[in-house]
């Protein structure tokens, strides 16, 4: 039997395959960007186990800290702290970060430590009383990148100024005084680096302050720490001291 066909029923018939198809490719669309972004969630866990992983490892090589300085940082006595700098030898370097997350505030711990230090005067504290003060520091700066809570650093950033001032004032005062204490300022210079860049105050400092971090070099990465902080390296140093000296006359 014919049965006669609406005029439109082809059309409606296309329509309604070409919305299936479309529907269907949407679908697919979505089960790839699943695909992925579940892909992604495992990569993004087996990086961040891996990292964790690879913090522990690095923990577990960590030597233990001392009795005395466990001590320090859990009642944060940083007289206490300035002694040991002073006093331990170079031995104590490698126990200052683990010891420094018992602090309940490591920046605040280190800098009125710095700031004993650097009252004891500069006869008083020898070269590796200085390589002892920047592991500390740089103890401080780890901590604060590491994503662990702790107070934030910009807090103490208008004391840790001040500081550092009075630390470039000492360290050239005794570069000019006695030419053979090159290794002595040398060594308060890279502990300065270090301040500076725990406390993230290179931009409070004057240019001519800056010129201090010419004796700095390449150790321990001090040149791209430098560069990362926006400090002047040597080159630039002796550009800026000769338009200082330009513009003076």
């Amino acid at each position: 039997m014919y049965v006669p066909r609406n005029q439109d029923g082809g059309a409606i018939t296309d329509a309604l395959v070409g919305e299936i198809k479309a529907e269907a490719k949407g679908k697919t669309k979505r089960a790839s960007r699943e695909e992925e972004e579940d892909g992604k969630v495992v990569r993004d866990r087996g990086g961040a186990a891996n990292a964790g992983a690879e913090r522990r490892r690095r923990r577990e090589r960590e030597p233990a800290p001392r009795r005395q300085l466990v001590a320090a940082c859990e009642r944060m006595d940083s007289f206490d702290m300035a002694e040991l700098v002073l006093r331990s030898g170079r031995g104590i370097a490698g126990e200052f970060l683990p010891a420094l997350r018992r602090a309940p505030d490591a920046p605040a711990l280190a800098l009125h430590a710095a700031g004993y230090v650097l009252s004891a005067g500069p006869r008083d504290v020898d070269s590796t009383s200085w390589d002892n003060l920047a592991a500390l520091l740089r103890g401080v700066r780890r901590l604060a990148t590491s994503g662990r809570a702790a107070p934030p650093l910009e807090a103490r950033a208008k004391e840790a100024t001040a500081m550092a001032k009075k630390w470039i004032a000492m360290v050239a005062g005794e570069a000019e005084r006695e030419h053979q204490r090159v290794a002595w300022a040398r060594s308060a210079t890279w502990a300065l680096l270090q301040f500076v860049a725990a406390y993230a105050i290179a931009g409070n400092l004057e240019v001519k302050e800056m010129m201090v971090f010419k004796t700095v070099g390449d150790r321990d990465g001090g040149a791209e720490l430098i560069k990362s902080l926006g400090l002047p390296d040597r080159a630039t140093v002796v550009a800026l001291r000769l338009e200082i000296l330009i513009v003076s006359q």
